[in-house]
Parts: C-alpha cells; structure tokens; sequence
C-alpha cells in the first residue's frame, strides 16, 4: 500500500495547473514611481502573453503590445545615451515610408546622406532593414562623431536570432554617407537577461547572471531587458506625461489595466 494516496483528480489540475497572482499596491502620487511601475508590469505581462499564461481573445492586444514596446524602447534607448531616439521600426508613429523615414532620421540626427534613388538590389518592399531604434547623443558642437545607437526590438523566445549587427550593412547601403563609421549595437527585451540562467554546484547565481550577460554581449552589444527599461525609459515617459489619456504612460496603464482584467477572467 502506498504511504502516500494518490491525489483526487481534481486536486491533481489544480497543482498541475501554473499558478500566480498580480497585486499591485496601493497607487503612486509620484509620476516618475507610476511610470516605472508601469514599465514593470507591461513588460512582466507581455512576457505572460509570450508564454501562453493568459488565453482568451488577446489578439488585438498581441498587436498593440508590440507598439507599446516599441515606444517603450524608443523611450530607453534615449535614457541609455541620455540623448535622443526615433522610433524607426515598420510601422512608424509617423506613418513615413522607408526612404522617407530614412532622410527624416538624417535630418534629426544630422548626420549620413540617403541615396537619392533606391539602389539596384532595392525590390521598393523595404520596411525598416532590421532598424527598429535610433538614438544618438550630441556634443555641444553639433559635429559627427557623436554617438549613435542602432536597436532591434524583440518581445519572442526567438530573440537570439535577432542582433541588429546583422542587419546594419542593409540600413547603411541605403546611404551614400553613412550616419557614422563606429555605432553602439542593442536589443530591447521584455524579460530578465538572467531569466534562463541556471543554478550551478560551487557557484553563485550572480557570476552565472555576469558571465552570460558577458557572452551575449559580444553577439548582440548591449542588451537593455525587463530591468534596464525600467531604469531607463520610466523617467523620459515621466517627463512626457501630460496627464491626458493620450499620453504614452496613460496608454500602457489602460493596456495593463486591460490584460489584468482579462488574465482574471481566464482564471
């Protein structure tokens, strides 16, 4: 007989089932602890949709999840360069094609020289050449030779076939005058860089957190995850927010607020 009797069938779901629970306290007078807070949470839950924790009829929140991200990363690639970015993934805020976006980028940047006609290898279908952000950073010269941040954005489990290094040299064929010779490559991500890391025998888990965050690094330069955003982005999308309903930060509260009510519905 075993010493342990099996479990009813219904206890057995229930331990089977994932379990978790979203609380949040009481509200922030503060606009810049709002802002962070936020920025955890949209990335916490968009990391729940990616691994199927929530169901029901999140489709049209799939889409406007990845605009949010996009705008979020926009928001800290600026806070990591303490400069300025565009958003330059397809489809733009601005509603620009390709080339457009492309001379309008130069512009702001003041820096490279788009081609004055597509080149040759151009089948005019070009969305955004694998360029999702653009920051830089002026000096008070104003001169190239500033600093220029090149950013993929990738909320999926697949992100590690994503660094922007291999995407750059089709962005930079689009230039007769490339916007710089030396840029700082980056990938934005929703979800702890350690998130995968495993407990080894006679280490710590920091020096494994420190030696993978080393590793990638060399494959996909700086890598901005759940934690870095928050630290980066929820102060420009503090100073952004106006207090209407069309703010970013008003847009993503009503997202989250959205996904909690749905995540308890599918409970």
């Amino acid at each position: 007989m075993p010493i342990n009797p099996p479990l009813p069938q219904d206890t057995r779901s229930r331990l089977a089932r994932p379990q978790w629970r979203l609380s949040i306290a009481s509200p922030a007078q503060d606009v810049r602890i709002r802002a962070a807070r936020t920025c955890y949470l949209f990335c916490l839950l968009t990391s729940t949709i990616r691994d199927a924790r929530i169901t029901g009829n999140i489709a049209a929140l799939r889409q406007s999840m990845a605009n949010h991200f996009q705008a979020i990363a926009t928001d800290a690639a600026a806070g990591v360069l303490n400069g300025q970015a565009i958003s330059f993934g397809f489809p733009r805020p601005s509603g620009l094609g390709f080339r457009a976006a492309l001379v309008e980028a130069s512009r702001q940047m003041r820096l490279g020289r788009p081609l004055e006609t597509p080149p040759l290898h151009s089948k005019r279908q070009e969305k955004d050449a694998g360029i999702d952000v653009i920051a830089w950073r002026d000096f008070r010269d104003g001169r190239p030779s500033k600093l220029v941040l090149l950013g993929q954005v990738a909320s999926g489990h697949n992100w590690k076939e994503k660094s922007v290094k291999n995407d750059t040299y089709r962005f930079f064929g689009w230039f007769s005058e490339r916007p710089s010779e030396h840029y700082i490559p980056s990938v934005f991500i929703p979800f702890p860089l350690h998130h995968e890391c495993q407990v080894q025998a006679g280490v710590t888990f920091e020096d494994v957190a420190v030696a993978n965050a080393y590793h990638l690094e060399r494959g996909f330069g700086i890598i901005v995850d759940r934690l870095r955003i928050v630290e980066t982005a929820a102060a420009r999308l503090a100073e952004a927010h106006d207090g209407t309903s069309d703010s970013t930060l008003s847009s993503l509260e009503a997202w989250v607020e959205e996904v909690r009510r749905l995540a308890r519905e599918s409970a």
